[in-house]
């Protein structure tokens, strides 16, 4: 586009010089024309004492209007006495050599926005997003016993209840055996978003999980025994934290005895719960799925709005 641009300014260049050139000779013309319409007299010096400083005026205009038009020509820039970058410089076998990039014919604005183009893609949306401050990113629902292969069938639901974006990279989740792991790169939820965590991202899907749901996986390639283990007894927990700051912690393992759950049912946060300023790691605050998402045995929303009250 700044090779179309500068040959453009060129041929306009050369144009206007022209023009210049034609206007020069054009006056000359009438004055000659009126010289002779008034007679020898009218070109007489000694009558006409401004004629000899006219005519050396005129001369000199032509003279600069030719010599402009042919250093247009030839692509030196007139007003700076620099060779313009226009559409290419031809060597002595025909070939021409592309101008260099950023240019000079149009100054520092068509360097600054070449610069601008270069400086790389722009960020992603929502690469700047905040972590969550405690209560505005929520564990809103728990598939810990699931109908798979365990832990990798494991995975648990998060919300972000705030009003704009909220990253989850480095913040540490933790199991209630005491496992912990960092979350890494940048995990973006959007405002009144929910994503699904997983620990094997290929069982998940195979359950039925939805793909554009899936934000993370935490334990692929770890043994049975290692990583976030979503337990099935009275130690099962998943927490969320930034450092020592615990964003949100579900201590589900305490209500099994309670809320009679069975496998392949996830714990749910009911909806009604969502806007409540305390209270959320309480019995009280979840239910039992019980709606199937997919075709399997599986009960529970991953990635959608809770179906209890």
């Amino acid at each position: 586009m700044s090779m179309r641009v500068r040959a453009g300014a060129d041929r306009w260049l050369a144009s206007l010089r022209a023009s210049a050139q034609v206007g020069v000779m054009v006056t000359s013309a009438l004055v000659s024309s009126a010289c002779a319409v008034a007679g020898p007299q009218a070109s007489d010096p000694a009558i006409d004492p401004d004629l000899p400083r006219v005519r050396s005026v005129l001369d000199s205009a032509e003279a600069e209007g030719n010599a402009d038009a042919t250093r247009a020509a030839s692509g030196v820039d007139v007003a700076g006495g620099q060779r313009s970058e226009g559409p290419g410089v031809g060597d002595a076998n025909g070939r021409t050599t592309p101008p260099s990039e950023g240019g000079t014919q149009f100054g520092s604005d068509f360097g600054a926005s070449k610069r601008a183009s270069q400086s790389g893609p722009p960020k992603p949306i929502g690469a700047d997003a905040a972590k969550p401050a405690p209560g505005e990113a929520l564990i809103t629902e728990i598939m810990f016993d699931s109908h798979g292969a365990e832990p990798d069938s494991e995975w648990f639901e998060v919300t972000n209840v705030a009003s704009s974006p909220r990253s989850l990279g480095g913040l540490t989740l933790t199991d209630g055996v005491g496992h912990s792991h960092l979350v890494s790169g940048t995990v973006v939820v959007a405002p009144r978003a929910r994503v699904i965590l997983v620990r094997n991202r290929a069982t998940a899907l195979a359950a039925g999980v939805p793909e554009a749901a899936i934000a993370y996986e935490y334990g692929t390639g770890l043994s049975v025994a290692a990583g976030i283990l979503l337990s099935n007894n009275a130690a099962g927990a998943i927490s969320l934290s930034d450092g020592q700051q615990v964003i949100h912690a579900v201590p589900y393992g305490t209500w099994l005895r309670s809320a009679n759950a069975s496998a392949g049912a996830t714990f749910q946060m009911r909806a009604s719960a969502m806007g409540a300023a305390s209270g959320l790691s309480e019995f009280s605050a979840w239910c039992v799925a019980s709606t199937r998402w997919a075709s399997g045995p599986e009960r529970g929303t991953p990635g959608a709005a809770s179906n209890c009250m």
